[in-house]
């Protein structure tokens, strides 16, 4: 008789023997395609909306920078920056107005424009730094944020904007938003003792958004595209005629030679092909 116990003797397992092939398999390498797809793309619409972002800071800053112009005009009855009694309300950085326009005050100093209309730069009127005193007199007033010297940078000896110090900046690095009388422009005008750089027509005093560079802000920062799409909203979609328009020797920008004719500025387009970044821009006749 087979003893009860025997049955439970343990009996040699069999060793199980598991193939283990190098690398991936098709499907994993798959998932791991789709994975990285999805970062990827992740990544790019990030940075795209934040670009947009970007842009439609920049729009909503022009519209500001305009309302509190026609604030402060209502308020003091003049421009900003061309207000002939600013020290009488801010006080004086220096009693020369010519020593003035080129000073650093102390707080809320400024110096007198000459109350023309036109925001002009000391090579208009050397007594007087008024596209710089344009930003620091609307600081004054509490109609902008910031904090702004009133004379122009070291980079020029009339208008060299710096985004942030005497000139506001915007949410792109390096990029402001400078203010100069441009007046107008046809085939013989000569800006800045230079041939005339924009398309004809009438500018004013007009605002300017573009990388901070040797004078005001004039700097390409902006694709072709990305300016037709914030000038369609805005305006025509024209890049020389309407409120917002590029400068005419801006060629990487829109399709027209340096001609400076009517009929340049309404048939110029822009190269909306092209993903260089090629156009600074200009709201014209801004107040």
């Amino acid at each position: 008789m087979t003893n009860r116990a025997e049955s439970h003797i343990a009996r040699p397992v069999r060793a199980i023997h598991v193939n283990v092939v190098g690398g991936f398999s098709l499907i994993e390498l798959a998932v791991v395609l789709v994975i990285l797809g999805l970062i990827a793309g992740g990544i790019l619409t990030g940075q795209s909306l934040i670009r947009s972002a970007q842009l439609n800071g920049i729009t909503s800053d022009l519209s500001r920078y305009v309302s509190a112009t026609q604030t402060f005009q209502d308020r003091y009855d003049d421009l900003p920056g061309d207000m002939s009694n600013a020290t009488d309300v801010w006080g004086a950085v220096h009693v020369t107005p010519a020593t003035c326009a080129l000073t650093v005050g102390t707080g809320m100093q400024t110096c007198n424009g000459d109350g023309d209309r036109m925001i002009e730069d000391t090579s208009s009127n050397p007594n007087s730094n008024e596209i710089f005193r344009y930003w620091q007199q609307l600081a004054n007033a509490g109609l902008v944020e910031g904090s702004f010297t009133g004379v122009t940078g070291p980079t020029h000896a009339h208008y060299a904007s710096v985004s942030g110090q005497n000139v506001p900046d915007t949410k792109i690095s390096k990029v402001g938003i400078s203010v100069y009388h441009y007046g107008d422009a046809n085939g013989t005008i000569l800006v800045n003792n230079s041939p005339d750089i924009l398309f004809e027509g009438t500018y004013g005093n007009s605002l300017l958004v573009g990388l901070d560079e040797t004078g005001a802000n004039q700097g390409y920062f902006l694709s072709p595209a990305e300016l037709w799409s914030i000038d369609k909203k805005m305006d025509d979609g024209r890049p020389g005629t309407g409120k917002i328009v590029t400068y005419e020797t801006h060629t990487h920008c829109h399709n027209a030679t340096a001609s400076d004719t009517v009929a340049i500025a309404n048939t110029a387009e822009y190269k909306l092909a092209s993903n260089l970044t090629g156009c600074a821009m200009l709201l014209r006749g801004a107040f």
